[in-house]
């Protein structure tokens, strides 16, 4: 049995990746199992998914604890959780990336396959969605057969148009996949967010104490931030009523975005009539 755990946030499409991948090992005539793991159901919230992989029919129903492989759609989540944690020693990561596997740095030496996914969607696509290009990624690292990847995508998507760009943009991924071993460095102390991906806390909230949402800083869980043109708000506060997080502050004169918390959902940009606010993408 091979077995893949998928690590995202929502909005990047871990969750449909897992599914593509699944109809993939199937009609390569394998037996899958593809299911989803939630903390908060929210855009930029850390989420898993997990994927069995076999020759015989699968039984087990519990989530995977020892992976073959972990698929990581976004590294900031470095920053919070273990990610090898529970990867077999032998095991696989693949890691949206622009390092080359050598100059990422994890608690002990693995197989890395990098990849700079979400350089790659919003090049081709224009959208932070890096899903499709982390699957060609997999697929390379793997020995996957493309043909079979893209059954995978004309399962999932309805139009011919939507079948076509993912698959093209796999494809590039996989051509501009690197595998090699990772570094090796200390091992860091875990901040806080790694409890919520843990498999022994229960689906849901937890409440710690008033204000903890303050030590999660939301601005990690995306490249965009939001940018205020003052010359055409109307300050009709729309994007201040709309805002998730709360970023949209109220000042004397007008607005500002807070930018430690502003996760780049782009709700503002989309509510805005005067046309005042546009996501950007954040300098290196």
């Amino acid at each position: 049995m091979y077995e893949i755990v998928f690590h995202g946030r929502g909005g990047q499409g871990a969750l449909l990746a897992a599914r593509v991948l699944a109809n993939a090992y199937f009609f390569s005539g394998q037996a899958i199992e593809a299911f989803p793991h939630f903390g908060g159901e929210r855009r930029g919230a850390p989420v898993r998914a997990f994927l069995r992989v076999d020759d015989k029919p699968i039984r087990i129903k519990s989530p995977i604890l020892s992976a073959d492989c972990v698929i990581i759609l976004d590294a900031s989540l470095l920053e919070f959780v273990d990610i090898a944690s529970g990867l077999k020693e032998t095991g696989l990561i693949v890691l949206n990336t622009a390092l080359s596997p050598d100059q990422v740095k994890l608690t002990r030496q693995y197989k890395t396959a990098t990849c700079n996914a979400t350089d790659i969607a919003l090049r081709l696509m224009g959208k932070d969605i890096p899903n499709s290009a982390i699957l060609g990624a997999f697929a390379f690292a793997v020995g996957l057969n493309m043909d079979h990847l893209k059954k995978g995508f004309e399962e999932i998507f309805l139009h011919q148009k939507a079948i076509d760009k993912n698959f093209e943009i796999a494809k590039v991924a996989a051509a501009e996949t690197a595998v090699g071993i990772c570094g090796v460095e200390e091992r860091r102390e875990d901040k806080g967010m790694a409890k919520v991906l843990n498999t022994e806390l229960k689906v849901g909230g937890t409440y710690k104490s008033d204000g903890s949402s303050l030590h999660n800083i939301t601005s990690t869980w995306s490249p965009f931030k939001a940018q205020l043109d003052d010359d055409k708000c109307n300050q009709c506060l729309l994007c201040y009523a709309a805002c998730p997080e709360g970023c949209i502050l109220r000042t004397g004169n007008g607005l500002n975005v807070d930018e430690k918390y502003c996760k780049g959902c782009g709700i503002c940009e989309e509510v805005c009539p005067s046309e005042a606010i546009h996501m950007v993408r954040k300098q290196k």
